[in-house]
């Protein structure tokens, strides 16, 4: 909610063409108290000289930031690549993670042809070795139930991002 007016501000007044904004449902998730908005188009969030990235947007940002303070206490360095914009995806982002061992997308949205894919596949053009995991929904109906619920049952919320990180890094 605190970027919403940003970026109906850059929707309206800077860009030409066809927008869509995303909020998400269920209210304004918890951000660290040391986290700044800038209205960029992504943001950095933890240690830069981590191992492990974690990569994602929206709502599941907050989750991303609770499983980082788990997985600082279990002694992994963390750093959280936040993008603002989804489409297109800033090349400097792309450039930014290629600098990492273990990168990490989690996304709450499809699998197949979703954010992750396009961010992996843009890896690839630069010929990234490390190692790479999307966590996404896979092809299913997700079923209505209430927002913690849905990203527990997906492995979206802090302890399923913790769980795949610990088993995969």
């Amino acid at each position: 909610f605190d970027e919403l007016k940003i970026r109906l501000g850059q929707a309206v007044y800077e860009h030409e063409g066809v927008k869509a904004v995303r909020y998400p449902r269920g209210g304004d998730p918890e951000k660290p108290d040391d986290f700044e908005i800038t209205g960029k188009k992504f943001d950095i969030y933890g240690d830069k000289d981590a191992d492990i990235l974690i990569v994602t947007y929206g709502r599941i940002f907050s989750e991303a930031c609770k499983a980082r303070e788990q997985l600082l206490k279990l002694g992994k360095k963390v750093c959280i690549l936040k993008l603002n914009i989804i489409k297109p995806i800033d090349k400097k982002a792309i450039n930014f993670a290629l600098g990492f061992k273990n990168i990490f997308f989690f996304e709450e949205g499809m699998l197949s042809g979703g954010i992750g894919e396009t961010f992996g596949y843009q890896l690839g053009i630069k010929d990234y070795k490390d190692k790479y995991r999307i966590t996404a929904i896979k092809d299913k109906f997700v079923p209505q139930s209430k927002v913690q619920s849905a990203l527990r049952s997906l492995g979206l919320d802090a302890k399923g991002i913790e769980k795949v990180i610990m088993s995969d890094s």
